[in-house]
């Protein structure tokens, strides 16, 4: 199991509500680590233990492991927060006591068995300033802060201090204001992931130049105290699990929600549900299906090796540029189909060296010619620095002409992932040679990913794992699992109408149905929705025989597209998985404009 170390603990409360004083838990470390507890993460919480327990606090002992000083009860923080008829919390009495005297020097020397550090506000940004180097010296793999100080203009430097030395920052829009400036011109530094939250609007999270805005489906809250924090220890336990971070984020909402319909950390004291149960969705996964095709692709695929990413087209082994060749060419699966009147209309298909080449291994051959002619191309500087005009020609045709339907899309992630490396500091080898140090090699990948454009914005990192299957079966062993990883689903449009048609996967809304069918575009939501069930549906495949993995299942899948094709009847008879599928030939993949795949 992951863990978590939260620096900063909990507090003796009282609530003003409607005339009434209760007395609760309450304090911004102990939120933090109940909600990444309650997203099923083992969390330590360092901060000042109290001796004897106060009552109220009993139970949080046997939901998280409290590390600290001893002190005596009446050296625990106490807060007196008053509701106003709209619910707005107002601080009346305001008492660190013994949690502003932690220093540095409470830190423990060895921190490398957490995945995240997390340094709450402690009411001094010296302090936590100096916290976090110490847990940086101490061999913490990954930082987290909470930002919302509220500070002088003389000291606005050391908010951007904070944010560019953690690898994560929470704070709430009127922190974020207050330090930043208005959310949506704020760009976190590279290699900082920055979430906002915006109360019943939702939340931001902002990595370097980019911002995606999570929608919240709002409640009637019953205390809103703590609801930042609950969803920041959530956000850092799905984070640990490498769900992306915009992922993470729509998780831990419904962790945030459990806070605000209880008072004070009550309802995060409760044995609450780690897999938060998502949104009515329109789209519906068959188990049963997916174990009768688990069983044949378990017959089909026994003694057949992964595809090794070599061979006729790819780089030889051994080739100095491989490296760089794969990073940069991956980035660019995605979008090779072409639209008219809001539907699809066919697949990218044109000639290249004398052969009809479509969509993924038109820019291969491509992308492979000028590996050989030219391989300073997918070198950072040159990604980075990118023309339209260049990229045109590198992808030219037979005939001279470029046929990639959205040119200007391409072209961006090439320059966002080469300026994004070049910011970071990183090239391919760098980054291979940071993994190989670690003992989650994949995950040290992912989280590097997740500040690199071209690989940071897919909420189900398609192209991440597509790029993972290729280092972990090169020969050149680019890659290797630790011993508890297992490889993400790789998910594409031919691996969502391949799910349709056979069943594993059914679209229950007559609308979203008939617009996949129709071939029509469909909304984000809707994507999403079908797309994160087709996710869903392939790590229940892997998972329902010892005997596969991803890799092989993926391959098997993705192979089906030749002879269940988009735009030609399918081959069912040639069909291994002929027997079991459902044979829903008029179903199509969602059609979406996207660079995730």
């Amino acid at each position: 199991m992951t863990k978590i170390l939260v620096i900063g603990g909990a507090s003796q409360d009282i609530l003003h509500i409607n005339g009434k004083d209760i007395h609760t838990t309450g304090g911004a470390g102990l939120y933090t680590a109940l909600g990444a507890r309650a997203a099923g993460s083992q969390v330590d919480m360092l901060a000042p233990f109290p001796s004897p327990m106060p009552l109220l606090m009993q139970p949080i002992n046997k939901l998280i492991n409290w590390l600290g000083p001893t002190i005596s009860q009446d050296q625990l923080p106490h807060f007196a927060i008053e509701y106003d008829d709209r619910g707005k919390a107002t601080y009346t009495t305001v008492e660190p006591r013994s949690e502003s005297l932690m220093s540095e020097n409470d830190i423990p020397s060895d921190l490398s068995s957490y995945t995240y550090v997390h340094i709450v506000q402690l009411g001094n940004i010296d302090v936590q300033l100096r916290m976090l180097k110490k847990c940086r010296d101490n061999k913490a793999q990954n930082v987290s802060v909470s930002g919302g100080h509220n500070l002088q203009d003389n000291q606005k430097e050391k908010i951007s201090a904070l944010i560019a030395q953690a690898d994560l920052c929470f704070m709430n829009e009127h922190e974020a204001a207050s330090n930043l400036g208005y959310t949506k011109n704020i760009c976190s530094p590279t290699g900082t992931i920055l979430f906002v939250t915006h109360g019943e609007n939702g939340v931001s999270i902002i990595q370097g130049n980019d911002l995606q805005r999570i929608p919240i489906q709002p409640i009637e809250p019953h205390d809103p105290t703590g609801a930042g924090d609950s969803f920041c220890g959530a956000v850092l336990s799905y984070l640990c699990k490498l769900e992306h971070p915009v992922q993470a984020a729509k998780k831990a909402t419904k962790i945030a929600k459990i806070t605000v319909s209880h008072l004070g950390t009550e309802g995060l004291m409760e044995q609450v549900s780690t897999t938060p149960t998502d949104s009515v969705s329109q789209v519906s996964i068959n188990t049963y299906k997916i174990r009768q095709i688990a069983k044949i692709i378990e017959t089909e695929e026994t003694g057949e090796l992964p595809y090794t990413f070599t061979g006729m087209g790819q780089p030889a082994i051994g080739h100095p540029n491989t490296l760089d060749y794969f990073f940069a060419l991956t980035l660019q699966q995605f979008g090779f189909w072409t639209k008219n009147n809001h539907k699809y209309v066919a697949p990218m298909i044109a000639k290249i060296d004398g052969h009809e080449r479509k969509g993924s291994d038109y820019i291969g051959a491509a992308y492979s010619r000028t590996l050989d002619s030219d391989p300073d191309f997918f070198s950072i500087n040159r990604q980075a620095n990118l023309s339209k005009e260049e990229l045109e020609m590198i992808l030219a045709d037979d005939d001279g002409h470029c046929p990639m339907p959205a040119i200007e899309l391409h072209l961006s992630e090439a320059q966002s992932y080469g300026q994004d490396m070049s910011d970071l500091g990183m090239t391919p080898a760098k980054i291979i040679q940071k993994t190989q140090n670690s003992r989650t090699p994949m995950a040290n990948l992912l989280r590097i990913l997740w500040n690199v454009g071209g690989y940071k914005n897919d909420p189900l990192q398609k192209k991440s794992a597509l790029l993972i299957y290729i280092l972990l079966n090169r020969p050149e062993n680019f890659l290797q699992l630790g011993d508890s990883e297992e490889e993400l689903p790789c998910i594409d449009y031919h691996l969502m109408r391949t799910t349709l048609r056979t069943g594993m996967v059914s679209v229950c809304d007559t609308y979203l149905q008939q617009k996949i069918t129709r071939r029509e575009l469909v909304s984000e939501e809707q994507e999403y929705d079908v797309r994160q069930n087709v996710y869903k549906a392939i790590n229940m495949l892997v998972d329902t025989s010892p005997n596969l993995n991803m890799v092989s299942v993926d391959q098997f899948l993705f192979k089906m597209r030749k002879g269940c094709p988009e735009m030609s009847e399918p081959d069912c008879k040639s069909c291994a998985l002929d027997p079991v599928c459902a044979k829903h030939t008029h179903l199509f993949q969602p059609v979406i404009r996207t660079t995730y795949y």
